[in-house]
């Protein structure tokens, strides 16, 4: 439910709050004998950066189940890029960049929403650059027009983030772009593992708001959990060899 400290139920995203109810029944849902009963409800405001992080997160997430789909709804995907990239209609994701990352407003919020507003932004750049490489595949040459339209806006877009951000946030031109870091790259060629797999499993915003990790903690856990699976195979296999195995 939206709501403003000055009490009004809407106002700029500066101002701009949110209360999340969670309702805790003593059935699960279906249920249909009856109407459940409600044990108790948790309420949880969010903050306006913290309002801006949930929005942005949803339009990641969004994005990203639209260009994992194996039929891709590409009417589906073109509105959501058009409502997210294009110039006209982009006054949400700049607007957050605006109220809370520009320097004179990023001092008034903790460092920490800051940062996670910012890792957003970055993952919002790539998904979009990812969904505009699937609709330039998909697209028949009566919609180019409009593609390279939104592919003009997505790169001012990035600009006017790298502007407000003060790094370079690039635009992924050929939707292709990886989020792994290099060393996620070594295991992939050792493992044979394809790197599309790999960014399946990458840690999504719900383990920031949901388990309430930071992005560096969310990453770190990730990662080492990756290179576990692969390094304690090679420890098992000396234990095996060398204190258990038939032929030790």
């Amino acid at each position: 439910m939206p709501f403003t400290i000055s009490g009004k139920k809407q106002g700029g995203v500066e101002e701009q709050c949110k209360r999340r109810t969670i309702l805790t029944t003593t059935h699960c849902f279906p249920y249909v004998k009856k109407r459940i009963a409600v044990m108790y409800q948790h309420h949880t405001d969010l903050s306006p950066i913290e309002v801006a992080i949930d929005e942005m997160s949803k339009k990641v997430a969004e994005i990203k189940q639209l260009c994992s789909s194996s039929d891709v709804d590409m009417i589906k995907l073109q509105l959501k890029l058009q409502g997210s990239i294009c110039v006209q209609v982009n006054a949400g994701p700049l607007a957050y960049a605006r109220a809370f990352l520009d320097d004179a407003s990023a001092k008034k919020y903790p460092d920490n929403k800051v940062k996670q507003l910012k890792e957003v932004f970055r993952h919002f750049v790539e998904a979009c650059g990812h969904g505009l490489g699937i609709n330039e595949r998909l697209i028949k040459e009566d919609q180019q027009e409009y593609h390279d339209e939104m592919k003009a806006n997505y790169r001012d877009l990035a600009r006017e983030l790298s502007i407000i951000m003060h790094e370079q946030i690039s635009p992924v031109e050929d939707g292709m772009k990886s989020v792994l870091p290099d060393s996620l790259h070594i295991f992939n060629a050792i493992s044979g593992t394809p790197t599309s797999a790999i960014i399946q499993g990458i840690p999504s915003s719900s383990s920031v708001y949901f388990l309430r990790w930071d992005n560096d903690l969310s990453t770190s856990i990730y990662h080492t959990f990756v290179a576990l699976c692969y390094l304690t195979p090679i420890l098992g296999a000396i234990v095996a060899d060398s204190w258990l195995g038939k032929f030790k």
